[in-house]
């Protein structure tokens, strides 16, 4: 493993499928003179089978299954909207396409993708790639999840970039792809946009509100940064993105604010308004040929639609499914049960259910709406309790699908490789699911999802359903063995996310926490088991032996667990002794607290004892990880508490080093102000200011070389700082050295 980067909970990386993986890499890469893809092994094909995760092209496809073919005449307004036409000439610039629910954004990012790749195609240098977010598929809602699909792409269609992923990926290997690793890929990323050898990058990223708020927040500072006009002059950038999204969460505004906007509401209200009429004429010439509408009906009802419909397309398509099974004689009466706006038609369907299908329809919308990847129809099953009717001979997952439709237009069931999948029909269902403010209306408020009853509901079936006999058998390979899975359909998903829902849970003394719990007993078969399985598909190295339920809950970020565990005085005596138990490698508590980023469980265990000098096997501190992160409050945190800011690991890295190369700005800088060692070179005689210098960061670099350093400096190669600024392509940094 790597000390580079730090990590949280990894597993993007274990999550391609290899054979497929392995035959993009060999496509993308066959034309690469100095790569010999015939030897097994190979590192480039290595990297890119490791890269992948899911075809972008795949999933633009797939949503067009799901959405529709655009209507005819849609969305070509956008060709002659004048910041388009100047973002589409311009070099180097980021336009935020934005709108509410039911816009028809994703649509327009379909559309724009399709007027993109002709001129992609049409000269060789210009090249497009594009990335469509999903809030339920756990390999696309995550930052890294992004920059994984926009590299790949790259590298698919300018092979040669591979320079500038390659040597890092081979020194970290899954490492560089886990989330945590986010920094490290950046780099790579910028390096490879910023390369002289491309001509214009054309980009375009779907539903960037759907992706992980902590990990998007990160990346819109990251492009805010590549995008900035000091950035743009001082370093080419060959990167022309359309970013498209809602205006949540809040920091997309604060972040995005500052570039060209095409606003779908209320800038383009005409336009989108046209579109929703061609949408409605679309539907209801569908409708009145499916049901053969006389000439006034069908006048009727697009009237009703074009009034109603508030300009969202969604408006149109749920009602306009619903009113297939009217016929024309009832197709008026029926329009007065859709009101107008998303909300009151979300509401509606809410109060349609029967009262005899209510409970379990709730608990389906909670699961839905909760889960943090989509659940399949068996997983679903067995997450309410659903048995097969004998009578009818239905099978758990048939009774499961008609108490799916039972919720109306809310859910959908697709088909997927793994099985029939149910979601949400829009984010906005999500959204109303999950609104704050307490509904007047007694039978709406019982729909309302509170999250973290919902969290902890989730988690205790999770936690019971573990216990309960799925993993009584030993540890599981999730992957490959079937039988179990089959026999326990919400085995997987129960191992790998029940501690995500847990950490959503404020309150230490819920049952969850129950410490009198086999689970949590001194010595428990089932926590190891669990242990081995989820580590397994999680992380890329052995499971450690040795692990504490005191580094279960600083690994897995379960603050309760932590507060459960640390501030109970009957556990006082036993962490006198145990809050620096280390496992197998030496890593404490706090080093896997501070490794998941989690400032609440390293103060809690600062707090009762944990000693912030500890090192692991590899000399790592949990200050390396914290200035890697660039958290300045952890970081002041520990040094405060006695951590040591000149311990080296076993490379010889310093805290100064992991933040410089990060560029954390605000950390390299206190980090200096309590004492750390600007001078510091690790056992290859690189210095701070060479790390700096490949982090883009001029102002870490400047700060550096304030402090006196001396910018002749070599590694063992003979590298100079100058050398390494080159080499990384970083142009302000190069300039900024030649004048010191």
């Amino acid at each position: 493993m790597s000390a580079s980067e730090p990590a949280d909970n990894p597993w993007l990386h274990n999550q391609y499928t290899g054979q497929r993986a392995e035959g993009h890499a060999t496509q993308i890469l066959g034309n690469v003179g100095t790569v010999n893809l015939s030897l097994p092994g190979n590192p480039a094909q290595d990297c890119l089978a490791a890269l992948f995760l899911t075809d972008p092209l795949d999933d633009r496809k797939n949503l067009i299954d799901k959405k529709g073919s655009r209507v005819s005449g849609t969305c070509e307004w956008i060709r002659q909207n004048k910041i388009y036409d100047s973002w589409l000439h311009s070099r180097s610039q980021l336009l935020w396409l934005s709108g509410g629910p039911g816009k028809g954004k994703t649509m327009l990012s379909i559309f724009l993708a399709e007027e993109l790749e002709p001129i992609a195609r049409q000269s060789q240098d210009v090249i497009f790639i594009q990335y469509f977010c999903d809030n339920k598929d756990e390999k696309r809602n995550t930052a890294v999840a992004i920059l994984r699909g926009l590299i790949y792409q790259l590298l698919k269609l300018h092979p040669k970039l591979i320079d500038h992923i390659l040597p890092t990926f081979q020194i970290q290997k899954e490492s560089l792809l886990t989330d945590s690793s986010f920094g490290s890929l950046w780099i790579c990323f910028e390096s490879m946009v910023r390369d002289a050898s491309l001509g214009v990058v054309y980009c375009v990223v779907d539903g960037l509100d759907e992706c992980n708020a902590a990990s998007l927040e990160v990346l819109l500072k990251r492009l805010r940064a590549l995008f900035s006009p000091d950035a743009t002059l001082s370093s080419t950038c060959h990167l022309s993105l359309i970013a498209v999204s809602r205006e949540r969460p809040d920091f997309v505004l604060r972040e995005l604010s500052g570039f060209p906007r095409i606003r779908l509401d209320p800038d383009a209200d005409s336009d989108v308004n046209s579109d929703i009429g061609k949408f409605v004429t679309a539907k209801v010439g569908e409708l009145s040929r499916y049901r053969n509408y006389p000439p006034q009906l069908r006048s009727h009802v697009e009237d009703v639609f074009h009034r109603r419909a508030e300009g969202t397309f969604l408006w149109v398509g749920i009602v306009a499914k619903e009113l297939e099974k009217y016929t024309r004689d009832e197709v008026e009466g029926a329009l007065n049960h859709f009101p107008p706006g998303l909300d009151e038609l979300y509401a509606r369907m809410l109060q349609q259910i029967s009262p005899d299908r209510r409970e379990t329809a709730g608990k389906i919308l909670r699961w839905v709406v909760i889960a943090v990847r989509p659940l399949t129809l068996s997983e679903l099953s067995a997450a309410i309790g659903t048995t097969a009717e004998a009578s009818s001979g239905l099978s758990c997952e048939e009774v499961t699908s008609e108490q799916v439709r039972n919720c109306g237009h809310l859910l959908t069931i697709t088909d997927t490789p793994t099985g029939q999948e149910v979601g949400v029909v829009h984010q906005s269902v999500k959204d109303y699911l999950l609104r704050e403010t307490r509904d007047p209306i007694a039978e709406l408020e019982f729909f309302r999802i509170k999250k973290e009853t919902a969290n902890l509901e989730v988690a205790l079936k999770c936690f019971t359903y573990l216990q309960d006999g799925a993993l009584a058998d030993g540890k599981v390979d999730l992957a490959r063995d079937t039988q179990r899975t089959e026999a326990f359909p919400l085995l997987s998903y129960a191992v790998l996310h029940w501690p995500e829902h847990a950490r959503c849970v404020s309150d230490s003394e819920s049952d969850i926490f129950d410490l009198s719990l086999p689970f949590y007993a001194d010595w428990s078969p089932v926590r190891e088991t669990w242990l081995g399985t989820y580590w397994a598909a999680k992380e890329y190295e052995d499971p450690p032996s040795s692990f504490s339920l005191l580094h279960i809950a600083s690994y897995c970020d379960i603050v309760p667990l932590a507060e459960r565990l640390l501030c109970r005085r009957r556990w006082q005596k036993y962490l006198e002794l145990d809050v620096n138990k280390t496992d197998n490698r030496r890593r404490t508590a706090l080093y896997w607290a501070a490794r998941s980023g989690n400032e609440a469980v390293v103060r809690m265990l600062l707090e009762t004892g944990a000693d912030p000098k500890a090192k692991d096997k590899h000399g790592t501190t949990a200050l390396h990880w914290a200035a890697s992160w660039g958290n300045e409050v952890m970081v002041r945190l520990l040094v405060e508490k006695g951590a040591d800011p000149r311990a080296k690991t076993e490379d010889g890295e310093t805290a100064l080093h992991k933040a410089a190369r990060s560029g954390k700005e605000a950390v390299v800088r206190l980090l200096l102000e309590k004492g750390a060692d600007p001078e510091a070179k690790d056992k290859d005689g690189t210095t701070v200011l060479h790390s700096a210098a490949s982090s883009e960061k001029e102002a870490v670099v400047r700060m550096l070389l304030e402090e006196e350093v001396d910018p002749r400096a070599k590694t063992e190669d003979g590298e100079t700082v100058l050398h390494k600024a080159a080499r990384k392509g970083k142009e302000a940094v190069v300039r900024l050295l030649k004048k010191w």
